[in-house]
């Protein structure tokens, strides 16, 4: 749950940066397969927790299929690769074949309210929330940290300073 939307901004970002160079971005294809896995195991996981019959994961498991598959059906569905368009019927499908089964009375209007929108996606927007953005740390601690480095491999012995005399 933690990395779809890493996936998702890194293969939106990358056509932006793909046309210009083909050495200073991802391999979209590369991409693509993780951001399509990472739906469908969360969308799986969501899936197996609903039909657990419990109340407070079945209604976790549907917030969070709201929340962050949802999001990312209509950019599947829209995809120039056949496999996300695949991936996003597959998504949909899981959740289908659950209508035939005994479901919950307090939780059949919670999954009646839910799916509709697997069907109401737009491609243009993706309502998923950007990562957190990661900090670079200061040059002065990147240098201290490759001091201790290297007084740890030097004390290992891996390394000697006597190699580096010519």
């Amino acid at each position: 749950m933690e990395a779809l939307p890493y996936f998702v901004y890194s293969y939106k970002h990358n056509e932006v940066i793909h046309p210009k160079t083909k050495y200073s971005s991802l391999d979209e294809n590369l991409v693509s397969l993780y951001r399509r896995e990472c739906l469908l195991q969360l969308n799986d996981q969501c899936a197996q927790a609903f039909e657990a019959d419990d109340q407070s994961e079945a209604d976790f498991s549907l917030k969070t299929v709201e929340d962050y598959v949802v999001p990312c059906l209509g950019i599947l569905s829209n995809s120039e690769h056949p496999e996300d368009s695949a991936a996003a019927e597959d998504i949909r499908d899981r959740w289908y074949s659950l209508l035939g089964q005994e479901i919950n009375a307090s939780l059949q209007e919670k999954f009646q309210d839910f799916l509709p929108k697997l069907i109401d996606v737009s491609a243009d927007v993706c309502t998923l929330k950007m990562p957190p953005l990661s900090r670079l740390r200061k040059s002065h601690d990147l240098a201290e940290r490759y001091a201790e480095m290297m007084e740890l491999v030097i004390s290992s012995g891996l390394f000697s300073t006597n190699n580096l005399k010519s």
